[in-house]
């Protein structure tokens, strides 16, 4: 139940009530006529109008919206240090795009790759020179030293 005020809404015929759920990624938007600006992915706006003599007034809620958790994608190299070949364990499933480029920025391996249920990739870079390499699937960046 939305439980308001009626003292302090006198001025307003339409309470809008706001529901959003913030996301860190999510742009600046304008909501409703009253210009509030949020960061906002999803929301939902709620009215109810103010009418009668008293306290408070009650309007159950409508157009309820849940929160999204939020998905943190892994990726774990290992072993780091290794003679080239070595293990990709992450979150993501599905055709992936894998990069990966030394610190002058030359592409040395470059694939579109099916992540399985396991999410297990093995890679093998041996052909590539002693140094320091980042390694990217999808959005996620890890740094890889060969030895």
């Amino acid at each position: 139940m939305l439980k308001l005020k009626l003292k302090e809404m006198k001025k307003f015929k339409t309470l809008m009530v706001l529901v959003a759920i913030l996301a860190a990624s999510g742009a600046n938007r304008v909501l409703s006529q009253s210009s509030a600006i949020i960061n906002a992915k999803e929301v939902a706006i709620l009215s109810a109008p103010i009418v009668g003599e008293g306290e408070h007034i009650n309007s159950p809620p409508r157009n309820l919206v849940s929160i999204k958790e939020s998905v943190k994608t892994t990726l774990k190299l290992f072993p780091n240090r290794s003679a080239g070949n070595f293990n990709l364990e992450t979150n993501l499933r599905g055709n992936q795009k894998l990069t990966i480029i030394d610190l002058a920025g030359n592409v040395h391996l470059q694939k579109d790759i099916f992540v399985g249920d396991t999410g297990l990739l093995k890679v093998d870079l041996s052909a590539a020179a002693i140094g320091l390499y980042l390694v990217n699937l999808g959005q996620t960046t890890h740094k890889f030293q060969k030895i």
